[in-house]
């Protein structure tokens, strides 16, 4: 990975750090990156799972045990651009995270819910040839 690419990491993760602390208004926060969560899903029929897997992109806990769910969201194009219905998709998202903390005993009723757009730069799909990987290289 090149400096530049590593350094533009390092920003963003301190830019989104200091957003976070900021917009919680507490500087005494709990980060859990990558959470699997899996709980019962209550509102499932005869045709539907019985429980929901998901993970969650980063949790936070304030000093006050309330928990704030924030989900990444990797792009080519700005957040501002997307339509209205897919935004919805994302905080119905969110929103099914936080029902499912519930089921762990996490009160989320005055959570946050964010969303952190990351906006790709050069973004291209790899092909097929690019995409394997050597397993002796591995």
């Amino acid at each position: 990975m090149e400096d530049k690419v590593l350094d533009e990491m390092v920003r963003f993760a301190d830019a989104l750090y200091a957003k976070i602390k900021d917009d919680l208004k507490d500087n005494d926060l709990t980060f859990f990156p990558e959470l699997e969560i899996v709980a019962e899903n209550h509102m499932s029929g005869p045709n539907e799972p019985k429980m929901l897997m998901g993970i969650i992109d980063l949790l936070v806990v304030d000093k006050n045990g309330q928990v704030h769910i924030y989900d990444y969201k990797t792009s080519p194009k700005p957040f501002n651009e997307y339509n209205s219905a897919k935004k919805r998709a994302f905080y119905y998202q969110l929103a099914t995270y936080g029902k499912m903390l519930r089921q762990y005993g996490l009160n989320y009723y005055q959570s946050k819910f964010g969303i952190i757009p990351i906006q790709l730069d050069d973004f291209r799909i790899a092909n097929q040839d690019e995409a394997k990987v050597d397993p002796e290289k591995a």
